[in-house]
């Protein structure tokens, strides 16, 4: 069977690298004659905050080869994109969608696609059929680009109860979102504790910082926890956005002596230790759909405490893998992190384990070969 997929994978940075990377794995290891399409570039450099939108280290976790022709700035390459993947002559098209930033020139594309390949199925993997900052626009500009797919690709209920209510003649695939299972490391907790120099009970807020993570309420509840239970808070990722405010809330709240920063891309051989070395993987979330962060929880066998937005609760089992709160509330989200040093769940190792072994990448490729 011929796939092409459009998508960046590594060495450029993010999670759609990665998840591309391993579902391109996965179709490679099935036997399918895979394309894969990536980009020169994504944004502009004036648009985009990072610098360096890469991250040599990570090219180990991609085994298939790449074209990178997309050259989202440049119209003229967006024709050759549709060219090559006409070329390849696939049964099944790819592509990632999450965010509307990308709506013209997905649209062109996809519509070419459609004219020159009329027999293959055009499926969407939509990682956010909303995205985090609204717009008024992201409605039209996503079926203005969905109008030419076959199906969606879904991970969570929510999204796919958006999804079926934008889309009502589209079919609507609610695929589970697999275990990024690369990120564990063959140490030991003690070890990777030792490598990352954690000495208290830690707390690890992981990954890019955006108002929507709501990082503000985290700060709030780690004010309201007993000193006793000496706790550290780990933020790691880069800053998008305001990173004054949240110094600000530090200071005022007098945490600078219970919270460490890491403000950069953390590289994927320091994801596993900073995990496996963590006590406890809190997302404190206002809104969203899924996190990649509760997925790499998964993989190294880390409970959660998370607010119950999106699709959280599908990952998140009260009792067995974590906690669930309501979003915006640090009083609750202080009382189960309590909670969780007092009375960890039982066996949520074996519960952790036992959904990595339903969420794998092999599992999904084969819902996505199926679903031609």
């Amino acid at each position: 069977m011929k796939i092409s997929i459009i998508g960046q994978v590594p060495p450029q940075k993010g999670g759609i690298s990665h998840y591309n990377a391993l579902l391109s794995n996965a179709l490679l290891s099935q036997g399918v004659n895979l394309q894969n399409i990536s980009f020169r570039r994504i944004f502009p450099a004036w648009l985009h905050p990072i610098k360096n939108r890469t991250d040599e280290q990570g090219t180990n976790l991609f085994h298939g080869t790449a074209q990178s022709l997309f050259d989202i700035p440049n119209p003229l390459s967006w024709s050759r994109v549709i060219r090559a993947i006409t070329k390849h002559q696939p049964q099944l098209i790819l592509f990632h969608w999450y965010t509307p930033l990308l709506a013209i020139p997905l649209w062109w594309v996809v519509r070419g696609l459609r004219r020159q390949n009329p027999a293959a199925k055009i499926l969407a993997i939509c990682h956010n059929v909303i995205p985090h900052e609204k717009t008024p626009l992201d409605k039209p500009l996503t079926r203005l680009v969905m109008g030419y797919v076959d199906a969606i690709v879904v991970h969570s209920k929510k999204d796919a109860t958006i999804a079926a209510a934008w889309f009502p003649q589209k079919k609507i695939l609610q695929l589970f979102h697999p275990v990024y299972d690369f990120f564990a490391p063959n140490t030991t907790r003690e070890q990777s504790r030792i490598h990352c120099g954690f000495t208290k009970k830690t707390l690890l807020f992981f990954g890019g910082v955006r108002a929507y993570k709501g990082l503000e309420y985290l700060l709030q509840a780690l004010a309201q926890i007993p000193e006793k239970l000496d706790l550290e808070l780990i933020i790691a990722g880069e800053f998008f956005g305001n990173k004054e405010k949240y110094l600000r809330q530090i200071s005022d709240l007098g945490l600078e002596n219970k919270i460490r920063i890491l403000d950069r891309y953390i590289p994927n051989e320091e994801v596993g230790l900073l995990f496996m070395g963590a006590d406890l993987i809190v997302a404190p979330y206002v809104s969203g759909t899924q996190s990649g962060a509760l997925n790499i929880a998964i993989a190294c066998r880390k409970p959660i405490v998370a607010t119950d937005v999106g699709g959280f609760s599908e990952i998140v089992i009260p009792g067995k893998t974590g906690f669930l709160v309501p979003p915006r509330n640090s009083t609750e989200l202080a009382k189960a992190i309590v909670e969780f040093f007092k009375n960890p769940p039982p066996n949520f190792v074996e519960n952790m384990a036992a959904v990595a072994q339903a969420h794998s990448w092999e599992k999904l490729a084969e819902k996505i070969i199926q679903a031609t």
